[in-house]
Order: structure tokens, then sequence, then C-alpha cells
């Protein structure tokens, strides 16, 4: 509706709505006229069983051939199976419905299952390595024979233009997918020989789009490790710097999110989603784009908490601002699924095209200012 009314689309989209419901009217009316004459007598022949049976069963149990017992038993069925098949007639629309759903559950029991690990292996170090991995959504192709290491305690980040899979390599870390090809290592050891709660207690990601369940703020954050103390929650919020919010809704702590944190504001949620990631305290941190709907005010505060936290961890971070990661100790070029280059800010400046183009492309946004020429030109 904010886009319909911003846009003064009001009169135009009820328009469109109307003609809809008018030519669904239509079409529904021409479908029942087609239908009715077999409709009727669908139902009519339904309901005159006893007339059509009677008759001829009298006419069969004079004549000698019928037992007036098996007259009276066919009358009796007469009169109950007409019932069930007009419920059928009514139902028919949805069985199409649960036949529909059926082979969508089976489309997902049908999966394959990763593959569950031989052994109980535990990584040595907090090393990620990719070698080689390539990996598909379906039949589309997003990374092509992708290697590099993340060295332990070491901040690495990774950029490039949107779709060219920056997101994807974060999650391949986590096993939300097994890569087609090649392998990712955690401290020498195969992610995919690694069980889930050992691989998952090595990392905290915080999502691009962030999620927030319907449950108290103090509950929210307890996700990151269900044992915290209150006190604990407490102290993950202030570093996330949502403390100071939490205590001016009307329930500090135990104010219910809403669904999907819809009570909350983006840059709020986004807070929240790191003090989760503060209070796992894993020794892998990984950040989609975690700052992206923060104000810079509140960006600032939340680097210097982060630059506390990630003391000693291996980060990775996916970024679109270059300011962010001009420091880090590694920086990766993904271009549409190849890694196209890597190496500290300086170095990339002198080696790769596509970063100075990207760090240009930051520079001029970050210098940019509505002047005079610009306001007359809007």
């Amino acid at each position: 509706m904010k886009e319909i009314k911003a846009f003064n689309q009001s009169g135009s989209s009820f328009s469109r709505f109307q003609n809809a419901v008018e030519n669904y009217r239509r079409y529904v009316l021409d479908w029942y006229k087609s239908s009715w004459p077999m409709m009727s007598a669908y139902y009519v022949l339904l309901g005159a069983t006893t007339v059509s049976v009677l008759p001829l069963g009298l006419w069969l149990s004079a004549s000698g051939s019928l037992e007036l017992s098996v007259l009276i038993l066919f009358l009796l069925i007469s009169l109950g199976f007409a019932a069930p098949l007009v419920k059928l007639s009514e139902f028919a629309d949805g069985i199409v419905l649960v036949a529909g759903a059926e082979q969508n559950i089976h489309a997902v029991l049908s999966e394959p299952e990763m593959t569950a690990p031989k052994a109980v292996d535990s990584p040595q170090n907090n090393d990620i390595v990719f070698h080689q991995v390539d990996f598909s959504y379906g039949e589309k192709q997003v990374l092509f024979k992708a290697s590099f290491t993340a060295e332990a305690g070491k901040s690495v980040a990774i950029v490039g233009s949107s779709g060219g899979g920056k997101s994807t390599i974060a999650k391949l870390m986590c096993r939300f997918w097994d890569v087609d090809s090649g392998s990712i290592t955690l401290g020498g050891v195969d992610i995919r020989e690694l069980a889930p709660d050992v691989l998952m207690s090595r990392i905290s990601f915080v999502f691009q789009d962030t999620f927030l369940f319907n449950m108290s703020l103090e509950d929210n954050i307890r996700v990151g490790n269900p044992d915290a103390t209150f006190d604990e929650v407490v102290e993950a919020a202030k570093k996330a710097r949502c403390h100071a919010f939490i205590l001016k809704t009307n329930q500090g702590y135990q104010t219910i999110a809403g669904s999907a944190g819809s009570r909350l504001s983006g840059g709020e949620r986004q807070r929240i989603c790191i003090a989760r990631a503060i209070l796992k305290n894993a020794p892998i941190l990984l950040l989609d784009e975690a700052t992206a709907s923060i104000d810079p005010d509140s960006e600032g505060e939340i680097q210097g908490a982060l630059g506390e936290l990630v003391k000693g961890k291996t980060l990775i971070v996916i970024a679109h601002r270059i300011r962010t990661i001009m420091r880090f100790d590694k920086i990766m070029v993904v271009d549409k699924g190849h890694i196209t280059s890597s190496g500290t800010h300086a170095e990339l400046l002198e080696k790769s095209p596509a970063y100075k183009n990207l760090y240009s492309a930051y520079a001029k946004t970050e210098n940019w200012q509505l002047g005079r020429s610009g306001a007359e030109s809007c």
C-alpha cells in the first residue's frame, strides 16, 4: 500500500483490481453455465436412485427372478451410496489441492540427505581452506574452482559485484550445502567429515537478512548461547550497542520481538543478531554485510565492538563498503563466481583492475554531494 500511495497509483491500482475481479466473475459464471446441464443431470440421477431401482425391482420380483430380500437389500443400498458420491464431487477441488501438496512434500522428502561423518574428527586449528570448489544452484553454476585460505586469527574480506557468489562462499563454510566438487577444510578436516555440532560450535554467522524469533529480546540474544546468564546477555547487548534501545522498550529485555522481529527497525534487528554472535563467542566469525542497515554513528560503535570481539579469531567479512575492510589481512575479489585476485588493500590497488574500480566507485560515493547543478537536474 505504501508504494501505491507514494507513487499516486491508488486510482489505477483499484481500477486494475476491479477489472480483475469482474473478469474472474465472468469466467466463473461462463464455466458454471457450461457445466450446469451435466451437473444437474448428475445430482438428479444420484438423488433418484430409489425411483429407478424400485420399479425395476418390483417387476423382477413379480416375475419371480428376484427374491424380496434381495430387492430390499438393493433399496437400502440405493439410499446409502448416493450421499458419498455427492460428497466426493464436492471434495474434488480439495483432492486436487491435496495431490499438489503431496507432490511438493514428496519432492522435499526425496532430496538426498547430507552424508553423515564416518568418524568424529577434531580440527587442529581454525584455518579454513577452499580447494578447487565448484558449486551450483540447480543448473546454474555460481562458483568455479574457488581456492583460498583464511588463516586462523586473520581477517579476510570478500568483495565484488552483487550476485558474484560472495554470500555463497560464506554459507558453504557452514555447510548449508555440500560442494559439487573440490573440498572445504576446517583445521585440516573436510567439513563433510565433521559432526554438525562440532562445525557449528566453531562458527558464528551474522546474516545479511536478519531474522528474530517471536519471543523476548533476551531469548533472541540467548540463541547464541542457551546456557548464558542474564548478565552475559546484557554484556553482549552492550557490546553490540543494543542495550540502550532495549531499555527504552516497554518491557526491556522481556519485550517480544514480534513475527520475524517486526516490532524493531532493521538496524535494531541487526544489532540483536550481532549480540547473538558476540554471546556465542566462537573462534570463527562470519559477517555477511552485518552493518548494512545500521546508521553511521552506530556502525562506528559496532566496528569498535567487533574489533574487540575478533581478537585472536578468524574473521571473514562480506562487504560492499571498502572503508570497513581496508586494514584487513587479506581481501579477495570475486567476480562471476571466480576469485580473480587477493591481497592487501595496497596490493590490490596495484594489481587488480576490478578492485581499483570498486575503490574508485566507493571514493566517488563517499565524496559525493548534492550541488546546485545536481539539484537543478533533479
